[in-house]
């Protein structure tokens, strides 16, 4: 079996890339991916500072900023995107990773879980 990989384009130097959820995992991969082809690459995160800090500090001389954003609020990643667009201008690249899990059976989730998810 064979590793899955994705190659990612040249020319994406001088542009920004917004990806929720890029603290850890594939959100992560994604985030170092982007900002290793030259993007400026801002990630949303949500409770793990330690994870959102060691993606910057970990890729040194790649333009990386992690933003704490509770998805779930409309008011704060709102917040989010008009800050990044009165930073860079624009936003080029969106990558909706951020998820949230809700282990159990349909008929089992609460209402509150099936707003959340």
């Amino acid at each position: 079996m064979s590793a899955l990989s994705f190659q990612i384009e040249d020319g994406l130097s001088g542009r920004f890339a917004l990806v929720t959820g890029g603290s850890r995992g594939i959100g992560r991969a994604v985030v170092e991916r982007l900002a290793k082809a030259g993007m400026d690459v801002t990630f949303t995160y949500l409770g793990n500072e330690a994870a959102a800090s060691a993606v910057v500090s970990e890729n040194p001389g790649h333009q990386i900023t992690a933003v704490k954003v509770d998805g779930r609020d409309s008011a704060a990643v709102n917040a989010c995107v008009e800050t990044l667009v009165e930073r860079t201008g624009r936003i080029d690249v969106l990558v909706n990773n951020a998820g949230v899990i809700r282990d159990n059976l349909l008929p089992m989730l609460e209402d509150e879980d099936l707003k959340t998810v």
